[in-house]
């Protein structure tokens, strides 16, 4: 198979970086973000992101023009601070640039000082650099947690006349990546199923995933508030999930070096062995038995792979999306005897390679999967069209391939925008993935079933 080189991307495997900051910043209580850059960015962003979690979402923006652009948009990020300092009366404002400032050479640094000068009184601002020629939704993802931590660990001046959150001493520090909504209550349940302290970064389990309110609420209720962000620096450990990013976007390194918080990685726990490892790590920590119902589950799951073996066993399967979610899945499909022929992910980090080269070849696999980063949809559809997978697992944005070539899509990851409950798409712990192994041997079957002359049923 030829490599091809391209001067630009048809259709790239990702959304744009400032998505991913502003999905980043919904996880942080009474936080409000704003984009510097032109209105359509954040037009473009909210679309995208109400489409696939069905809640309102507010996005401010600097609002550039013509104007603006050849004489710098400081002006305008001010009034955009201001206005929503203003109206939403947030505990903290994010701010993320766009390609438009970034090429212009806004020095928002400078500005968010200047203007801390002129109102010492406003809340807390979080700037975070993220042009979206620099990288996926991922990156943005990532460094707008990392620059959480790094603007309010231990800096406790924010806190102002309040008392410092006693409660946050000796938590533990539990970082994600892009996850749902309910594989993040997950998580949560299981932090408190083993009784442990902890603060966990970002939490959107609630912002953008909630239940109906019966009063208004300018912005909706929940996230990790900032005190406990503030109060990391006091954590007994940290534990950061996913794919091994460079050191500038991990929030648990910076603890670790900056006020010497030990800090453990793992995967995200999905599967047996990556669930098993996440759950000794926090027994390890915590000094606590992991409790008998998780064993009960974890053996439902094996004997839901064996009872999936004769459906599944040497399929070939193409997988794609952000970094952490196609690891992840990579080690699901693996455990379950499919065969991954295909990785690929709009990101150019290089971190998808070397992570999947370090996981075990599958059993049903004859050759090593062909592993694609900072790829595009245009190049895997001819890519696809000769491998023939028996099934896609991947975001909507595979759906024009899936219908051109007849391989089925299962829908996973970000975007998921043509079909309804994404933000409860669950695959985390050994709930999460008997659920998605369902989805997957179920999606075999009816293709199975629709191809089939006699319709492939019981008599």
């Amino acid at each position: 198979m030829s490599e091809k080189s391209y001067a630009h991307a048809s259709n790239p495997c990702r959304q744009c970086t400032p998505l991913g900051a502003s999905w980043a910043f919904k996880g942080i209580e009474n936080c409000m973000s704003v984009l510097h850059g032109s209105q359509g960015c954040a037009t473009y962003i909210r679309r995208y992101m109400i489409s696939h979690f069905r809640e309102p979402i507010d996005i401010a923006s600097s609002s550039f023009d013509e104007t603006t652009v050849i004489f710098g948009g400081e002006q305008n990020l001010e009034k955009a601070i201001l206005n929503v300092a203003q109206q939403y009366n947030p505990s903290v404002i994010g701010i993320g640039t766009t390609c438009l400032s970034e090429t212009i050479g806004d020095d928002v640094d400078r500005i968010i000082i200047t203007l801390k000068k002129k109102y010492p009184d406003l809340c807390p601002l979080i700037p975070v650099s993220t042009p979206s020629y620099q990288g996926t939704q991922e990156e943005g993802f990532l460094r707008t947690v990392s620059a959480a931590v790094q603007a309010l660990a231990g800096k406790y001046e924010f806190l102002g006349d309040k008392e410092a959150d006693k409660s946050a001493e000796g938590a533990i520090n539990l970082f994600t990546p892009m996850i749902s909504p309910a594989d993040m209550r997950w998580i949560k349940n299981v932090m408190e199923d083993l009784d442990m302290n902890y603060t966990l970064l970002p939490d959107y389990s609630e912002t953008l995933d909630g239940g109906m309110w019966s009063d208004y609420h300018a912005m909706p209720p929940g996230g990790t508030p900032m005190e406990r962000i503030i109060s990391m620096d006091q954590g007994e450990a940290s534990l950061e999930l996913g794919s091994a990013y460079p050191d500038e976007w991990r929030p648990g390194y910076y603890l670790q070096k900056r006020f010497g918080v030990p800090n453990s990685r793992c995967g995200l726990p999905v599967g047996i062995d990556e669930t098993d490892r996440f759950l000794t790590i926090l027994s390890e920590i915590s000094g606590k038995e992991i409790p008998r119902a998780y064993g009960k589950a974890r053996s439902r799951l094996i004997d839901a792979y064996s009872d999936a073996h004769k459906y599944l066993y040497g399929k070939k399967v193409v997988i794609f999306g952000d970094t952490s979610t196609v690891e992840a899945l990579y080690r699901l499909v693996s455990e379950i005897g499919m065969d991954p022929v295909l990785c690929f992910t709009g990101s150019p980090t290089g971190i998808l390679p070397k992570t999947i080269e370090r996981i075990p070849q599958p059993e049903a696999s004859t050759e090593p999967p062909l592993i694609k980063e900072n790829f595009d949809f245009g190049d895997a559809e001819s890519l696809i069209e000769e491998l023939q997978p028996d099934l896609m697992i991947g975001n909507s944005k595979g759906y024009k391939i899936s219908r051109k070539t007849g391989i089925p899509l299962l829908r996973m990851g970000f975007p998921v925008h043509d079909r309804f409950g994404a933000a409860r798409l669950r695959m985390l712990g050994y709930e999460g993935s008997a659920q998605l192994l369902d989805r997957i041997v179920n999606v075999v079957m009816e293709e199975k079933q629709s191809k089939s002359k006699v319709g492939y049923t019981y008599i």
